[in-house]
């Protein structure tokens, strides 16, 4: 995937057309970005190994990238099944990774009523990605409702 922007807006929802991608685009009003839609790649389980694994494209795009906006809908107290993979596979590459170092990370996340948990826990494993792979991570909105303040983050640092 060719990035035609600096800002990439990968939604981890299993509905292209869902509130995931309603959200994404409402934050991202106004801003040139490109969208990667996560389900579109094969990506493998920590430890399966197939030659059509998509692992590696998916990181050239966000390596294109200077500003990453992650996107999922809650499902069972938690990120989708495909983030999840995405994250669990990033812990077999090798640190610092060119494909993330330095990038500015945002975590959207909705769903019909997480738990008080849900809104602890999901926005703070995205923290320690971001920590763990030299990002620098800017924060969660975790409602379509609470994205104000996020979104003037990210315009003061475009």
């Amino acid at each position: 995937m060719q990035l035609k922007t600096k800002v990439l807006f990968i939604n981890a929802s299993r509905n292209r057309e869902g509130n995931t991608e309603k959200m994404g685009e409402r934050f991202l009003s106004g801003i040139d970005h490109d969208t990667l839609f996560l389900n579109d790649y094969k990506i493998y389980q920590l430890g399966q190994h197939f030659p059509d694994d998509q692992m590696a494209t998916v990181l050239n795009a966000m390596e294109q990238a200077d500003t990453i906006v992650i996107g999922t809908p809650v499902y069972w107290h938690t990120m989708s099944g495909p983030l999840k993979t995405f994250i669990d596979r990033l812990y077999e590459l090798d640190r610092p990774l060119k494909a993330l170092s330095g990038k500015k990370l945002y975590f959207l996340m909705q769903g019909a009523a997480p738990s008080k948990e849900t809104l602890q826990h999901t926005p703070f494993i995205l923290s320690r990605v971001a920590s763990q792979y030299d990002m620098k991570y800017m924060g969660a909105a975790t409602a379509p409702d609470n994205m104000a303040d996020l979104q003037n983050v990210l315009r003061q640092n475009l």
